[in-house]
């Protein structure tokens, strides 16, 4: 059985996880259960700001970083941070003392001094000739039009770009159409990938070497082979990466929590067909209450911390299951260290797992079976906090 130390040595593991979350869902249900969002022209946030909605209008002074999403936002107030946006139409005329990341449909950035980088990504991109960046631009858009200075390098991607006004760097473009206005100026070389060359009207000055470079032209099969590399080079990456990711954590689970391990290890064993049903019937469920808490504005944060505790249970059934087969493996062995069993049992489940269809179902029901198992531990800590009269 369970001693008092153990229950609350688990039950902090599971609060430290989620306290993240529950400490940020105030901030964000504050700003995101509005449909039209206004930060006033005389308020001022000593924090970082959070805000979603329909529209978002920052007017006024924001102490740390803006992280901004919205079908409309607007920005004419001082942000002393980063603005990271994302949205449809993204209008800034305020000043940004670091930098502006975005990604929206169309962004226009005028009367707008920004002390950092800019990373933006759009369908139209727009830098007005009151604009001014002090740091770097790196943007990948359809249409491009630079009408205010860069203080450094840009390095951009666009169906059509034209440049206006200095720029205190190297300039390296990808480009179908590149037009250089007759005040635009290249203080750096200039690079560009096009199959045709680019239109430096007069008074067109680049201080360095002009170097153009043609597009390469891929066909089907080899951008298809290409792909299947890539995909195939990530996966073992990322399988690798995820058995170390895995191993660690497991390691912390099995010796800061052992007698929790070994409770999850018996329920598996001795109740398998009530944990894999219990956790075909949570998987089922699941999307239902997803489903239903979106409903209320109020349980959009929740929501979010539902599917996340999922994810963590699911994740944590998987690496149980795997110390479950490990101990299989050394039933008759009972002086194996616990770092070598969940090695083992990581180490087959990985190599089941990459066998094409049986691979599959033997994952979906490992981490059923572990979610089920996870939750039948879970009602036994809270009957037993219960009967401890701590709850």
């Amino acid at each position: 059985m369970y001693n008092i130390w153990d229950v609350k040595r688990i039950f902090f593991v599971f609060i430290a996880l989620l306290f993240i979350l529950c400490f940020t869902a105030p901030v964000f249900a504050a700003n995101y259960s509005q449909s039209n969002v206004v930060l006033p022209k005389d308020e001022v946030v000593n924090s970082d700001y959070f805000a979603g909605g329909n529209t978002v209008s920052i007017h006024g002074t924001i102490n740390g970083d803006a992280y901004v999403a919205g079908r409309n936002i607007f920005v004419d107030g001082t942000i002393n941070g980063d603005l990271i946006a994302a949205g449809g139409t993204i209008i800034v005329e305020g000043n940004i003392t670091h930098n502006i990341r975005a990604a929206g449909e169309t962004i226009i950035i005028n009367n707008t001094k920004i002390g950092g980088n800019a990373t933006l990504g759009a369908g139209n991109l727009t830098f007005g000739d009151t604009s001014d960046l002090a740091g770097s631009l790196v943007a990948g858009t359809g249409q491009l039009q630079l009408s205010g200075p860069i203080g450094k390098d840009i390095n951009v991607a666009a169906n059509k770009v034209l440049i206006s006004d200095n720029i205190n760097g190297n300039a390296a473009i990808r480009t179908k159409e590149l037009d250089l206005a007759q005040n635009a100026a290249i203080d750096g070389n200039l690079t560009y990938w096009s199959n045709q060359r680019a239109n430096l009207a007069p008074g067109a000055t680049v201080s360095g070497k002009i170097e153009q470079k043609a597009l390469p032209n891929y066909n089907a099969k080899e951008l298809r082979q290409g792909a299947v590399t890539a995909f195939s080079s990530f996966k073992i990456f990322f399988g690798v990466v995820g058995f170390v990711a895995s191993f660690i954590i497991g390691l912390l689970l099995i010796y800061l929590l052992p007698l929790y391990t070994k409770s999850i290890a018996d329920i598996v064993k001795k109740r398998f067909w009530l944990s894999l049903g219990l956790g075909v019937l949570t998987m089922i469920l699941s999307p239902i209450i997803f489903m239903v808490l979106l409903i209320s504005l109020i349980g959009i944060p929740i929501s979010f911390m539902f599917v996340f505790t999922m994810f963590l249970l699911l994740y944590f059934g998987k690496i149980y299951i795997a110390f479950v087969i490990g101990d299989k493996i050394f039933t008759e062995n009972k002086k194996v260290k616990r770092a070598w069993i969940l090695f083992v049992g990581l180490l087959i489940y990985s190599i089941v797992a990459l066998i094409p269809v049986i691979g599959g179902i033997f994952q979906a029901l490992a981490v059923l079976t572990g979610l089920g198992a996870l939750l039948i531990s879970e009602r036994d800590y809270f009957l037993l906090l219960r009967s401890k009269k701590l709850l």
